[in-house]
C-alpha cells in the first residue's frame, strides 16, 4: 500500500501547465493553486484526467474509481486527501502490527509475560479497533467532520455573530459618513 505514495517515473509524471505532478500528494498540491476553470480543462463530463492517470500510472484503482464521481476540484482534493490519510494509517497500522509481532515472539522466547507495549499503540488504535477498509475510514472521517462543524458552532453562539455582523455595519455606516465628508471636502479645492 505505501507504493501508492511513491513518485512516478518521470515519464509517466503528470504535466499540467508547467508543473508537473510525481505522486498525490503534489497532484493536492496543484488542485489547491490551480483555477476550476483549468480544473474544468482536465475533468468534465467527457472525461477526468486525474482518475486515469492516478488509475493507469499510480496503480491505485480504489482512488481512481472515487473520482470518477468527483467533478469539482474541492471534492477531488478532499477524496485525494482521505485516501492519503487512508494509505499512511494503514502503512502505520501495518507497521505497528509486524512491530507487535516481533515482540509477541521475542516474548515467547523469554519466559515473560505477554503484554503489548504502550508505545506501538497509537493514540487512536488504543480506542478503537482498527478501520477494515477506505469505506470505514471515510465514514469516520465524515462523522469526525461534522462533530467539528458542532463544535464551531459552540464555539462561535449566536450572540457572537450578532455582534459581530452588527460591529461590520457600523464600520461600513462610518465608512460611507467618512467617504461622503471627503467627497464633500475635496469638492471645495
Amino acid at each position: 500500500m505505501e507504493h501508492l505514495l511513491k513518485d512516478a517515473d518521470s515519464e509517466h509524471e503528470f504535466v499540467l501547465g508547467s508543473k508537473r505532478i510525481k505522486n498525490l500528494e503534489d497532484l493536492v498540491s496543484v488542485l489547491k493553486q490551480i483555477s476550476d476553470e483549468e480544473f474544468s480543462f482536465y475533468v468534465n463530463e467527457n472525461k477526468n484526467d486525474f482518475s486515469t492517470w492516478i488509475g493507469k500510472t499510480i496503480k491505485d484503482e480504489e482512488l481512481a474509481e472515487d473520482l470518477i464521481d468527483c467533478h469539482s476540484r474541492d471534492e477531488t482534493i478532499n477524496c485525494i486527501e482521505s485516501r492519503i490519510e487512508w494509505i499512511k494509517y494503514e502503512v502505520e497500522h501495518k507497521n505497528s502490527l509486524s512491530e507487535k509481532n516481533a515482540a509477541e515472539k521475542n516474548t515467547e522466547e523469554t519466559p515473560m509475560k505477554k503484554t503489548e507495549p504502550e508505545e506501538l499503540k497509537s493514540p487512536d488504535m488504543k480506542s478503537q479497533e482498527p478501520f477494515q477498509n477506505f469505506e470505514s475510514f471515510k465514514k469516520n472521517k465524515i462523522n469526525e467532520e461534522k462533530h467539528e462543524s458542532k463544535n464551531e458552532e459552540a464555539r462561535y453562539p449566536k450572540r457572537y455573530v450578532f455582534y459581530a455582523v452588527r460591529e461590520f455595519l457600523f464600520g461600513l455606516i462610518f465608512g460611507i459618513f467618512i467617504g461622503i465628508i471627503l467627497s464633500k471636502l475635496l469638492s471645495f479645492i
